[in-house]
């Protein structure tokens, strides 16, 4: 059950993800040993599903892209039908039936993945998401920075002791990196959650976007009659 206090440490982590136990304890009313086991009873009710780090599709070379299906009787085998397509990088089914798919293609034409198309039809909309911290381009990382990153990837909160030992260097060039690194937008940090599995108070991430409309194409993302 997530009660109130639940609500503003997962929404605290949401803002900061990389606030320790006592940091998030004082922000929300609760000891650091009362503020880990919240976040280890929320895991085991798959409520928190912990964190992983994003590297900007700038990194790579390429452009991100999101591409919503409508797909009728769409079930879990759609979604993996989009992962294997590349450059799909997540596919997720929306509670509203329609099959969400993040690209990140290397030109900029914005069109959905010829494969995509064979197998679900054109997309109901797309979508070019705008980073608040978009990284500098263009975005060239140094043997340093990709010695730093990559463990992140897998664990974002690493210890900075923990992670200075693993890729032998100092831990004031550890954090230095690793700061700026998240700094300029070059990795995200995202916490996930499971917001279909809460009971009590619900929490989840929202996306706010402005809608072009083309010329000849209705709101819905079909020709116009």
């Amino acid at each position: 059950m997530v009660d109130e206090r639940d609500f503003q440490l997962l929404a605290r982590l949401l803002r900061e993800p990389l606030a320790g136990h006592e940091a998030l304890g004082r922000a929300t009313g609760v000891s650091g040993t009362a503020t880990k086991a919240r976040l280890e009873r929320l895991a085991a009710e798959g409520v928190f599903n912990g964190f992983r780090g994003i590297p900007a599709p700038e990194v790579f070379g390429r452009q991100r892209r999101v591409f919503v299906f409508r797909k009728t009787g769409a079930g879990p085998e759609a979604v993996q039908e989009a992962i294997r397509v590349d450059p799909v990088v997540s596919s997720h089914l929306r509670q509203d039936g329609l099959v969400s798919t993040i690209a990140y293609p290397v030109d900029d034409d914005g069109g959905p993945p010829d494969e995509l198309v064979r197998a679900f039809g054109e997309p109901v909309f797309t979508v070019r998401p705008r980073p608040v911290r978009p990284p500098p381009a263009p975005v060239v990382l140094s043997p340093i920075d990709w010695r730093v990153m990559r463990p992140l990837v897998r664990e974002p909160r690493m210890p900075v002791r923990t992670l200075a030992d693993r890729v032998r260097l100092s831990p004031k060039t550890v954090r230095r990196d690793r700061d700026a690194l998240i700094r300029d937008g070059t990795l995200m940090i995202e916490t996930s959650l499971s917001g279909a599995r809460a009971q009590g108070l619900l929490l989840y991430n929202m996306s706010a976007g402005h809608l072009r409309i083309l010329p000849g194409v209705d709101v819905r993302g079909s020709p116009a009659r």
